[in-house]
């Protein structure tokens, strides 16, 4: 299930005082009850699992691009992670995965974001893209 959901984190824009990537830097997060229950499945795990990968949606971006009308959508689904390689099946596909299911026809592109034990986060484009409205 994909929903927009508030988040709380601080912001560090590419460029600062521009008002595209202060929009960027403000919304492509992953909400603040990804986070939680990210860390929350974290602790409950060995430590050799150091991290938590989760699905986002960008829809109406096309890949490469922010604009205003992207719609960040939190996907509530959490892929554990030792980050060490070669983990079977591979944790960021698995998350990439439900974003572009959860993305379905529309248009928009894929996205993740790395959850670590101490509560940094890291978001990253995926590769799956629907440039063009499908109809």
């Amino acid at each position: 299930m994909a929903e927009t959901e508030p988040t709380t984190h601080t912001p560090r824009p590419e460029i600062p005082g521009d008002p595209m990537c202060e929009d960027m830097a403000r919304r492509w997060m992953a909400s603040d009850r990804q986070r939680a229950a990210a860390l929350a499945l974290l602790a409950s795990l060995p430590e050799e699992y150091r991290l938590c990968i989760v699905p986002l949606v960008l829809v109406n971006k096309r890949h490469s691009w922010w604009t205003e009308d992207v719609v960040v959508e939190h996907v509530h689904a959490y892929f554990p992670s030792t980050n060490r390689g070669h983990e079977t099946p591979d944790p960021r596909t698995l998350a990439e995965d439900a974003a572009y299911a959860a993305l379905g026809k529309r248009m928009g592109t894929t996205s993740w974001c790395v959850i670590w034990r101490d509560g940094h986060a890291a978001v990253f484009e995926g590769f799956h893209s629907n440039e063009e409205e499908q109809t």
